[in-house]
C-alpha cells in the first residue's frame, strides 16, 4: 500500500514539475524560484498524501498567481478524492469547475461531497451541479448521434449509466431539500434508465 501511495505521489509530482525549463522563464511557466520552492516542499512531504496536500496548498498561498495554478489545483482535487476529504474536494473542486464546468468526474465528486456535507446552501449547490451533470451527459450523447450504429451501440451502455447517475444525484439533492415527490420520481427514473441497487435504495429512502 505504501508503495502504491509513493507511486501515486511521484506521478502527480512529475506532472506538476515536468513543465520545468532550465532557461529563462517562458510565458505560462513557473519561475526558477517558484519551481525550486515547490520541488523542495514536495521533497519534504515525502510519501505522505496529507503532507503532499499541505505542501501544494502552502505553495498556492505563497504563489497565488502561479502560471501553473490550474494544474496545482487539479492535483489537489485528485489528492482530496484519494483522501476522501470532502471539505477539500469542495474547495478545490469548485475552483477547477469554474474553469472546466463540464468535467464529469470532478462534477460528480463535488456534488457527492456537497450532499454528504449537508446544509441547505450545499444541498442547493449540489442540485445545481447534478442538473448540469445531466445536461453535459445529454450533450455528449447528442454529439455522438452522428456515429455509426456499431460505435453508437458501444457507447450506449456508458451513456445509460451516466444519465442514471445524473438522475440519482438530482434525486438525492431534491430529497435532502425536502422535495420528496421530485426525489422519488428522479430515483425511479434513474432505476429505469439503468437498474442499480443504489437507485432502488434512493427511491426507498
Amino acid at each position: 500500500m505504501r508503495n502504491l501511495v509513493a507511486q501515486a505521489l511521484a506521478c502527480v509530482t512529475f506532472c506538476v514539475l515536468s513543465f520545468a525549463q532550465p532557461a529563462a522563464t517562458p510565458p505560462g511557466e513557473m519561475s526558477p524560484a517558484e519551481r525550486e520552492s515547490l520541488s523542495q516542499a514536495l521533497g519534504e512531504a515525502g510519501n505522505s498524501p496529507v503532507d503532499f496536500v499541505h505542501a501544494l496548498e502552502n505553495h498556492i498561498s505563497k504563489y497565488p498567481n502561479s502560471a501553473k495554478r490550474s494544474e496545482l489545483e487539479r492535483a489537489l482535487v485528485k489528492s482530496a478524492m484519494d483522501l476522501k476529504d470532502n471539505a477539500r474536494i469542495i474547495r478545490w473542486g469548485e475552483r477547477v469547475l469554474e474553469r472546466e464546468p463540464d468535467d464529469l468526474q470532478i462534477l460528480e465528486r463535488v456534488t457527492v461531497a456537497l450532499t454528504q456535507t449537508g446544509g441547505t446552501p450545499n444541498e442547493e449547490l449540489a442540485l445545481k451541479h447534478a442538473e448540469h451533470f445531466e445536461q453535459v451527459v445529454k450533450k455528449v450523447e447528442d454529439n455522438e448521434k452522428s456515429l455509426g450504429a456499431r460505435d453508437l451501440a458501444r457507447h450506449q451502455d456508458e451513456h445509460d449509466r451516466a444519465e442514471a447517475r445524473a438522475y440519482l444525484l438530482e434525486a438525492r439533492a431534491h430529497g435532502m431539500l425536502g422535495h420528496t415527490d421530485q426525489a422519488i420520481a428522479l430515483a425511479d427514473k434513474s432505476y429505469q434508465r439503468f437498474s442499480s441497487v443504489e437507485a432502488a435504495r434512493e427511491a426507498a429512502r
